[in-house]
């Protein structure tokens, strides 16, 4: 990973796109997840311990 960060950069000259990557990555991961579970909600202590 570091090798291909280190070839964007010396092309480009910019951390930019490695960033933008980075984030469109953590959006994709969010949706993901929302996906999995649409239909979350906080546990109860007392629940938990029944």
């Amino acid at each position: 990973m570091a090798k291909y960060a280190g070839i964007i950069l010396e092309q480009l000259g910019s951390y930019q796109p490695i960033f933008v990557v980075a984030a469109c990555a953590y959006l994709v991961a969010l949706g993901v997840v929302h996906l999995i579970v649409p239909n979350y909600e906080a546990v109860s202590l007392q629940e938990a311990r029944a």
